[in-house]
């Protein structure tokens, strides 16, 4: 395979994420969050992250894990919905 197809390949996956992207901005308040659903308190755990923390700067595990669970429930409650799994990904990567 030459440096050509390399390339290509790291192209289409920058125009998928674009593509992506630009959906995701066009669908505007079709993402919109609503108050206390799922997706706020999944928002609501992942903020609680860093509570009890050790001294060197690391979270527990937990708080993390219940942040997961939380987003899982947010994308089983409106499966169609692109924000609870973009942020699902992220903070499963993140």
């Amino acid at each position: 395979m030459g440096p050509a197809a390399r390339h290509g390949g790291s192209k289409l996956a920058g125009l998928r994420l674009l593509a992506l992207a630009l959906a995701a901005l066009l669908a505007g308040p079709a993402l919109a969050e609503k108050p206390g659903g799922a997706l706020a308190r999944a928002e609501a755990a992942w903020g609680r992250r860093g509570e009890g923390q050790s001294g060197d700067g690391r979270a527990r595990r937990a708080p993390i894990a219940r942040a997961i669970r939380a987003y899982e429930a947010a994308v089983a409650e409106d499966p169609d919905a692109l924000e609870p799994r973009w942020k699902l990904v992220g903070r499963n990567w993140g």
